[in-house]
């Protein structure tokens, strides 16, 4: 998320030559189907020694997801007010800490949004993860799942609670997500009204 938000900022408020085209270029590779890139992915991690490595599968759903994540936030960043950035250049922030100051307090709720759909694809993530992934240390839960499932025998129960622990933490985590959401919007809420009021 952190390399997502200082892209997605420099794209929409930094003036840099080619800037639409980089845009075009992160668009135009999020638009590749994963399942194209396997074999280039495992050469490439192979010749890297990422193989069996969770660093490896960590770069692999990174090269899928920071496109995502650059775009999503690059539609929210350009609904922000530009007048607001300028009054904190104005002031004396420099573009990194306008960023923090400024542009992350009111970006919290699309920020998370996009960090937690990212953390339910790379949690739920099964094709590299059983590609990348050779030794039993090593795989995610996601593929140890699937290995509890037999060819002669099936344990229900076994498997029912490996799939619960598997939905706990992304319910925690929408749990969490609702709190910082409302908390956002109740603050927003008390703003606008008292803005209202003293123009009263």
């Amino acid at each position: 998320m952190n390399i997502s938000s200082l892209a997605a900022c420099a794209i929409v408020w930094m003036k840099c030559p080619g800037k639409k085209i980089v845009v075009r270029t992160i668009l135009f590779t999020y638009m590749f189907p994963s399942i194209l890139l396997v074999i280039l992915l495992f050469i490439l991690c192979y010749q890297m020694g990422l193989i069996d490595q969770k660093f490896g599968l960590v770069l692999t759903h990174l090269s899928f997801s920071v496109p995502f994540e650059i775009w999503m936030l690059k539609a929210y960043f350009e609904s922000i007010p530009k007048e607001l950035i300028e009054a904190a250049l104005i002031d004396g922030c420099s573009y990194f800490k306008c960023l923090i100051k400024v542009i992350l307090p009111v970006s919290l709720p699309a920020i998370t949004t996009v960090g937690i759909y990212s953390f339910i694809l790379g949690w739920s993530e099964y094709f590299f993860a059983n590609t990348l992934i050779t030794s039993n240390g090593n795989r995610t839960i996601a593929v140890g799942l699937q290995t509890l499932i037999g060819y002669h025998r099936l344990d229900f129960g076994l498997l029912t609670v490996t799939s619960v622990i598997m939905v706990v933490p992304v319910l925690l985590l929408l749990y969490q997500f609702k709190n910082i959401s409302l908390k956002v919007l109740l603050l927003e809420a008390l703003k606008n009204r008292s803005d209202y009021k003293w123009r009263m």
